[in-house]
């Protein structure tokens, strides 16, 4: 008897217990925000430009001033750790891209895992990655086939810059390697923007920089510069002539650089479900799906940022260890 009664009363302590949480959960949600929120971000160019336009927006729809802060470095574990780290109140954001998924594969001393450690709040947007090349720098060859060709005949002939090891832009380069037998010098920059110095002064032959990067040089069609192919699966309305990988004989190069935000882990749901609501909202809004070139700006519900993650490390840890990358 005294152990049935021992029994109820445990139950019952652990229900009142959970109603308090998720009592106090749902307070915090209904005065929510209450104060400044922080908005971490673990690049410049590209990334930064969207998440000002990200941060004034949610502004507006919270109602509290949204701190777009920088800290780039470490392909975005700078950010990524701080995130990590910071308490899971509501009042840290963060904006990340696809080196959060694939950081993790290489390095095991990160301090965050790349899912245990974060509460998903949804997709951002996605970009496509592009081959480029400087046809000055490629010996007179403005195509991919004969690009291809000539990189075949020449193993290490050429050099092509990427914006940081195993980010999108790196990646997509081994992928073509890999596909059509090739050989290439990877070379690593601090950043799209750098790569893409040297790809018009001719140091570098090829890059594969994002649509939104390499997207004011094709419309303006500035000689240095040659998009010969797109990493989407259809063609991009920024880029109508260009074809893609998939319709020049490699269907398995589709990739994207991907943006999402997060919150730490334990961000209590109310919460992460005001920040989603409120983030869809923004993103859903006409002149945020224009300002960012060649961007796909569409927002999702908290678990298919997970999925995306998952999927992401399982096939970049597959191409990473066929091919024997390593950090450099």
């Amino acid at each position: 008897m005294a152990s049935t009664m021992a029994s109820r009363l445990r139950r019952a302590l652990a229900a009142s217990l959970a109603f308090g949480i998720m009592s106090g959960a749902a307070l915090a949600a209904d005065t929510y925000p209450s104060k400044p929120i922080n908005f971490l971000i673990g690049y410049k160019g590209v990334s930064e430009v969207f998440s000002r336009v990200i941060a004034e927006k949610l502004q507006q729809e919270l109602g509290q001033p949204v701190i777009v802060m920088p800290h780039p470095g470490a392909s975005g574990g700078i950010a990524a750790g701080m995130l990590a780290r910071a308490a899971p109140d509501g009042y840290t954001v963060g904006m990340v891209i696809s080196n959060l998924a694939t950081n993790s594969i290489l390095q095991k001393d990160l301090e965050y895992d790349p899912i245990k450690s974060f509460e998903p709040i949804s997709m951002m947007g996605t970009v496509p990655i592009v081959m480029a090349i400087n046809p000055k720098a490629a010996g007179g060859i403005a195509d991919f086939k004969t690009f291809v060709a000539d990189a075949k005949a020449h193993p290490d002939k050429y050099a092509f810059g990427q914006a940081g090891a195993l980010g999108m832009t790196h990646l997509t380069g081994e992928l073509l390697k890999r596909d059509a037998h090739i050989k290439m010098i990877s070379v690593s920059y601090r950043g799209g923007g750098a790569a893409l110095v040297d790809l018009m002064g001719g140091q570098i032959a090829a890059q594969f920089p994002t649509v939104t990067l390499i997207g004011p040089h094709y419309q303006s069609k500035d000689p240095r510069v040659k998009v010969v192919a797109i990493s989407a699966r259809e063609r991009s309305p920024v880029m109508p002539d260009v074809p893609t990988l998939t319709e020049l004989g490699y269907p398995g190069i589709v990739v994207s650089e991907w943006y999402a935000l997060m919150a730490p882990a334990g961000t209590p749901k109310p919460i992460v479900d005001r920040l989603n609501a409120a983030l869809r909202k923004v993103l859903d809004q006409p002149d945020v799906k224009d300002k960012i070139l060649g961007m796909d700006v569409a927002g999702s519900d908290p678990q298919a940022v997970t999925q995306l993650i998952r999927s992401e490390i399982e096939r970049w840890s597959a191409l990473i260890h066929e091919v024997g990358l390593k950090l450099e």
